[in-house]
């Protein structure tokens, strides 16, 4: 016999033999394999002298539904000297009374809500153990619709003692009976504002088929002066969902209380989620005409509203518009956002400048400008004309810090950007939107997008030889001259393009704050401030302009952190203003530690190159491979990350595009040196590829330094080997393929006793994946370490073969000595025959 009898007969045998500790777990594996024909020894073990051993016995058989165990669980709640013990009886008769319908049980739980002397016990600390075992009896009766136990519950509820269980009580009266819901109706009369919010609340546990009754008292309440009586109000009637409740919900939309208006609102959308086409009839104007007679919070509420049901019934006038547009001239940055998302819904063109000029002020928070930008592309078109805003945002005046925020906006940029360029444009025009991405990532304005297109031979990249590497992909952290540099004869001829279109730009940085309900642009409007008028009279005109910028930024000396972190200090508000002092003795202190400090405290600014090197992901063709390819002929270690994060976005999800191949031959060059994080990608890139040339390239990296290295090249070799390789015979012929999964099985197996914790656990991901028979040496690492491995070993002895995992694993439980590897032996078989079937 071998397999769960054979499991279970040897846990039970710990329950006999084994220490306090042994059968803990024993007993806890036991309840995880629903082993339900130990109910006799586990009902023993509630009469340990452990207490530990106990609660988890009381906890088993609960779990177990052991009918049985019913008197013995009665006597461990009456007369156990550990309140934790009776606790756990207690829940353990409420689960056999739930899973089993047991009257026994059920009849112990009624005689349990009131106060019982027996369970009287001294207070430990002013909390009685006697509180916890009433609480889960009010709940059962609650849960279980126990109908003998309604007296019972409005007699401790008029009792004194009633303050700490309050809320489950009335939500146990709720669920019970009709007489438990005309009981809390009665109530709501007579009654503090804390205990009527609690009943409202607990009406909303009401059954469907009773709901009826409580309506007409509860629409009465939605007048009451307490905003948090209305809020439950609101609540309840969401849950109850009853179409008669819509006209009495109205007055609550324009509620001076943003959470109640809210409330009211969200109700008024879960009614109309069970009516016939009910959450059509919400339309966004219905919402936006009671947002006009609205207080500011309750506006929020209802704008928020009514942006999520924009979806569903987008239904707007020119009335809404103008109110939406007046909303935005107040700059309240929560109304705003919003604002500006349900005016360009419908793609409202002439609202555009608006919405540009919001984006363009750098006094709104970062993350609303994010919003902002990411909200005009969805609305734009494939031009010269949409583009040349945002491309204002990646001209930076020469105060500006380089910070996180002004990142942030870049991000966005770029990002707007590429996904513009998977867009439609006319055919008699380029793709604006590629041929920018593309200049900003090559640095180079004249960047032909023609040449991209065509793929690159197919024994140019793709394999590893030495004579087919590229020489310069080799990654260094020292700065050197780019391979890649513009001339003027390849420069775009500005008369290809036009200078003189109208500007969106000319509306934005207008002096005057009023903004019209609709902006009329003229072909003659030059009234621009500086930077519009320098920087963004075409789109590629302006890379131009940026580019240069950005090369000198790249020379620009940077911050030493000291001065940064005094910048810092000196905008601090009141409050810090009294540690000063201690900060400024900090800085004093630190600048003794000498120049390799000041040099690791340099702040490195984020290009435009970097970021729209990344920003490629977004627009996954073959164009976007192929110019990766040639960019990472650069030294720039960032913006090799830059792209090596794009390409792997591009290749997880879109892995037909083709060219692909082109990549193996860069990829496993970067593996034989330079930066860890880069050759961490690289791997990476070959897993998602599966190609099996990069095979080679991947058994060195498994020598790597780096442990994170070594954790992407098991993973990306788990992708790349035959799935058969395993059941290869010594005496057959063996091919070159196979030889190379021979030797990946042999060098990944060697990983199983790496340093590093995750190295080898991607050795054990491999070892499932291909069902290599390591049992034993699997079944020991899972005991390593005081067991962080127990439930990866668990699960991988399952997929590979589980009843040799059992006899290796009983074998060893019976040499042990040690409780630790026993403990870590017991979670494995857990893991093997747990109902659950993964551990976790």
């Amino acid at each position: 016999m071998m397999g769960r009898e054979a499991v279970i007969s040897h846990l039970m045998t710990w329950l006999n033999d084994g220490n306090e500790a042994d059968k803990f777990y024993a007993i806890r594996t036991l309840s995880q394999l629903q082993a339900v024909e130990s109910g006799e020894k586990l009902m023993f073990c509630l009469t340990d002298e452990d207490d530990d051993v106990c609660i988890e016995a009381a906890i088993a058989l609960g779990e177990l539904g052991c009918e049985q165990a019913v008197p013995l669980l009665k006597e461990a709640v009456l007369h156990h000297d550990l309140g934790d013990v009776k606790i756990a009886a207690t829940q353990a008769l409420s689960t056999i009374a739930s899973s089993k319908n047991n009257q026994q049980a059920r009849a112990l739980l009624l005689d349990l809500v009131l106060d019982n002397n027996e369970l009287q016990g001294e207070l430990d600390g002013g909390w009685n153990d006697f509180w916890d075992i009433q609480r889960i009896a009010v709940i059962a009766i609650g849960e279980q619709q126990i109908s003998a136990g309604v007296d019972l519950l409005i007699r401790l509820l008029d009792s004194e003692d009633d303050q700490d269980i309050e809320v489950e009580i009335l939500k146990s009266l709720a669920q019970v009976n009709e007489k438990g819901i005309n009981y809390l109706l009665s109530l709501i009369e007579c009654t503090n504002t804390r205990t009527l919010r609690r009943i409202v609340n607990a009406l909303s546990f009401v059954p469907s088929e009773r709901q009826a009754q409580c309506l007409t008292p509860l629409m009465a309440l939605l007048s009451h002066q307490q905003d948090e009586v209305r809020l439950a109000v609101c609540k309840t009637l969401g849950v109850f969902a009853k179409a008669e409740t819509l006209t009495a919900l109205m007055p609550c939309f324009v509620d001076n209380n943003s959470e109640v208006a809210e409330s009211a609102i969200r109700a008024m959308i879960s009614i109309a989620e069970k009516i016939p086409n009910g959450l059509a009839n919400i339309s966004t104007h219905t919402l936006l005409s009671i947002a006009k007679n609205a207080q500011a919070d309750a506006s929020l509420s209802l704008l928020k509203i009514a942006l999520e049901m924009s979806s569903y019934a987008n239904k707007m006038d020119e009335d809404d518009f103008k109110f939406l547009a007046r909303l935005i001239r107040k700059k309240q940055p929560a109304l705003l956002l919003i604002a500006n998302q349900l005016l360009f819904v419908e793609n409202n063109a002439e609202y555009q400048p608006l919405l540009i000029r919001c984006f363009s002020d750098q006094t709104l928070a970062v993350h609303i400008r994010r919003s902002l930008i990411h909200c005009y592309g969805k609305h734009i078109n494939n031009t010269e004309f949409d583009i040349t805003p945002l491309l204002a945002l990646l001209h930076k005046n020469s105060n500006e810090k380089d910070n996180d925020q002004d990142n942030v906006i870049r991000t966005a940029v770029f990002e707007v950007i590429a996904q513009l360029a998977t867009r439609p444009y006319n055919n008699d025009a380029k793709n604006i939107a590629e041929q920018t991405l593309f200049a900003f990532v090559s640095e180079n304005p004249a960047c032909e997008t023609e040449q991209l297109a065509k793929p690159f031979p197919h024994n140019t990249l793709n394999t590893v030889n030495d004579g087919q590497v590229i020489p310069t992909t080799f990654i260094d952290d020292k700065p050197s001259v780019k391979n890649i540099t513009a001339t003027s004869t390849n420069e775009i001829p500005k008369n290809e393009l036009s200078d003189n279109h109208p500007s969106t730009l000319a509306s934005i940085f207008k002096s005057n704050d009023e903004v019209p309900a609709v902006v009329v642009l003229s072909a003659n409007e030059t009234t621009v401030n500086n930077l519009a008028s320098e920087s963004v009279n075409s789109t590629l005109a302006a890379l131009n302009v940026f580019t240069a910028p950005e090369s000198k930024q790249q020379n620009k000396t940077n911050l030493d952190q000291d001065q940064y972190l005094r910048s810092l200090l000196a905008e601090q508000n009141d409050m810090m203003t009294p540690y000063s002092d201690i900060v400024e003795q900090h800085l004093q202190n630190s600048s003794q530690l000498g120049l390799s400090r000041k040099k690791i405290a340099k702040i490195k600014p984020i290009t435009n190159q970097i970021l729209a090197s990344q920003a490629l992901a977004y627009y996954p063709c073959s164009k976007s491979v192929n110019l990766i390819i040639e960019c990472l002929r650069t030294t720039n270690i960032n913006v090799a990350r830059a792209l090596l994060t794009a390409l792997d976005r591009i290749i997880s999800q879109h892995s037909k595009i083709k060219g692909l191949s082109n990549v193996v031959g860069i990829c496993a060059t970067l593996l034989y040196g330079g930066n860890n994080e880069i050759q961490r990608l690289a791997a990476k890139i070959l897993a998602n590829l599966k190609h099996r040339q990069a095979i080679p390239a991947l058994h060195d990296a498994l020598n790597n330094e780096d442990q994170n290295v070594r954790i992407q090249t098991i993973k990306a070799l788990t992708e790349l080997i035959s799935l058969n390789a395993h059941k290869i015979s010594n005496h057959q012929h063996v091919v070159r393929d196979e030889s190379k999964d021979e030797k990946t099985i042999r060098l990944i197996s060697e990983c199983l006793n790496d340093s590093e914790y995750g190295v080898r656990q991607a050795a054990i991901g491999f070892i499932q994946r291909h069902k290599i028979k390591k049992i034993d040496q699997l079944v020991s690492m899972g005991c390593a370490d005081g067991g962080v491995l127990a439930n990866t070993v668990g699960n991988a002895l399952k997929v590979i073969d589980k009843q040799q995992a059992t006899q290796v694993i009983l074998a060893q439980l019976k040499q042990s000595d040690s409780f630790s590897q026993r403990r870590d032996l017991f979670q494995q078989i857990t893991c093997l025959y747990g109902e659950n079937q993964t551990c976790h």
